[in-house]
């Protein structure tokens, strides 16, 4: 038995370049914010302690889900989907594209 949700995927039309591709966006989204964080009120990240970023990395992953609703409007052009939508069908995406390129 293979584990996968194609058929359902493909119904959507969320492709494994489109998962991939909403993954990139997020994650550049996180990287900035932190980047951000670390400019404005650190002094860059050279200047910050390791206490100091691991504490600005977990307050922007607090953000993640809202990230991720926001990506997967965009880029499946559907601006009604919730957070729900988004993080059940990136997980069927997962499931079916990720865990085969294992």
């Amino acid at each position: 038995m293979q584990l996968g949700f194609k058929k359902e995927l493909d119904s959507i039309q969320l492709t494994k370049e489109k998962y991939f591709n909403m993954y990139r966006k997020i994650w550049a989204i996180m990287r900035y914010e932190i980047y951000t964080d670390l400019t404005n009120n650190h002094g860059g990240m050279d200047n910050a302690g390791e206490q100091e970023i691991f504490a600005i990395y977990d307050n922007k992953m607090k953000n993640f889900e809202e990230y991720r609703v926001e990506v997967y409007r965009l880029i499946m052009k559907d601006s009604e989907a919730t957070s729900r939508t988004a993080r059940r069908n990136m997980l069927k995406s997962y499931i079916t594209y990720a865990m085969a390129a294992d």
